[in-house]
């Protein structure tokens, strides 16, 4: 289910069965486990003791608590971590993955993520619960590298999971000291790398830098 929000009700007036005239809205609330929302009824208070201004501004206040209308609003839902690891691995990876790609991402379930994770509702799974993570896991003598590459499996297996197929978190917020963000990026420049010529020479194991297409001219 999509957050849902922007809700508006408009303030009315009705007649209790005693006579008393109060004011009322209604206004939509998400129900665990179910599509559809429920309509539900809110009595601000009697005619009598207030305006409807008053009225409305109550409305409001009601609304804000219930944090309805805020972007940080999400739909309650019982589905885990693990409901997303089932269907990563009986529907998307047979289908999108080469069996090496899903053999790499299946260890990282099975050793990090399944154990820390599998019981964890999917709407908990958050930038700030991730960076606690990682934490204990860098605690536990993994390098940052590691750690990034089990998230990128994590990230994966959300997203095919997920409607939009966009996972919840995303990298740029993890939490790694800029020291440590600096001497990735030294190690990763430090990596041999080579242009079409020289791998060329390398394929052919030709020191003498000529390419394998035959003997050159005495």
């Amino acid at each position: 289910m999509s957050r849902r929000t922007g809700q508006n009700p408009k303030v009315r007036v009705k007649k209790r069965s005693n006579g008393q005239k109060v004011f009322y809205f209604q206004y939509w609330m998400d129900v665990l486990e179910q599509e559809d929302r429920e309509r539900k009824t809110h009595v601000i208070g009697p005619t009598s003791q207030m305006t409807k201004s008053e009225a409305e501004r109550k409305k409001v206040e009601f609304l804000l608590n219930l944090e309805l209308n805020s972007t940080e609003y999400q739909i309650p839902s019982s589905l885990t971590f693990a409901n997303a690891v089932s269907h990563y691995r009986d529907v998307f990876a047979p289908r999108m993955l080469r069996s090496s790609t899903f053999s790499t991402a299946d260890g990282h379930l099975r050793t990090h993520l399944g154990a820390d994770w599998k019981d964890v509702p999917i709407e908990h799974i958050t930038i700030d619960s991730v960076n606690e993570w990682i934490w204990k896991k860098r605690n536990q003598g993994l390098s940052w590298i590691t750690i990034k590459n089990i998230l990128r499996t994590m990230q994966r297996v959300l997203s095919s999971f997920s409607k939009d197929r966009k996972p919840p978190f995303s990298q740029i917020g993890l939490a790694i000291p800029e020291r440590d963000k600096l001497q990735m990026k030294v190690s990763s420049r430090k990596k041999v790398s080579f242009s079409w010529a020289q791998a060329e020479r390398v394929a052919n194991h030709d020191p003498t830098g000529r390419t394998g297409r035959g003997p050159g001219p005495f």
